[in-house]
């Protein structure tokens, strides 16, 4: 039986929707499928308990890590990097970008103290991941709240910024760490 055809709290439904590749086995969320053949009350009431599982979901994977995270690593920098492949022809276009919108309002970031600082890198030698963008912060709440602040204020400055540097890159990907012990030589 397919994915879009099974039976939902005991009645054939197709096209119920198929939450696989969220890494939920659909089978397990039977009873939270949307069915024509359902009163519209009891759609209606799946669709508030799909709503509320996906909201107490988010809030205990995004919210609760950050806390535990600010209470059990105090004193411990973030690093974000945010790494693109940018294929060799698009490398002035995303070069002029880079002076234009992203410079501009990732310094502006780190002078109102939402960054203790930001760089970027480039491919010198090794993989394709051939451009990046590091950013420290003072905690990983304190990175999710600067990075708010980075869209909004791209969104504000830059319509149409994200349409424009997407057709500019392959693949991106980020990676997050905690900086448990760093030296910046003796004093």
């Amino acid at each position: 039986m397919s994915a879009a055809h099974y039976l939902v709290n005991g009645d054939e439904c197709h096209g119920a929707t198929n939450y696989g590749h969220l890494g939920f086995d659909p089978t397990a969320f039977r009873s939270l499928h949307l069915c024509p053949s359902k009163p519209f009350s009891q759609n209606l009431n799946d669709m508030q308990k799909l709503v509320f599982l996906c909201l107490a979901i988010t809030i205990a994977s995004v919210s609760t890590p950050a806390q535990a995270q600010e209470g059990q690593q105090q004193g411990q920098q973030h690093l974000t990097v945010l790494s693109f492949i940018v294929p060799y022809p698009n490398l002035a276009k995303w070069n002029a970008m880079d002076d234009s919108v992203f410079i501009p309002v990732l310094n502006g970031l780190v002078d109102d103290g939402h960054f203790l600082s930001w760089g970027q890198l480039r491919h010198n030698w090794g993989d394709e991941w051939n451009v990046g963008t590091y950013i420290v912060s003072e905690s990983h709440l304190k990175f999710v709240e600067g990075w708010a602040q980075y869209w909004q204020r791209l969104n504000e400055c830059c319509p149409g910024w994200f349409e424009e540097s997407a057709k500019l890159f392959t693949e991106h990907k980020d990676n997050m760490y905690m900086i448990p012990y760093s030296y910046d030589g003796a004093e």
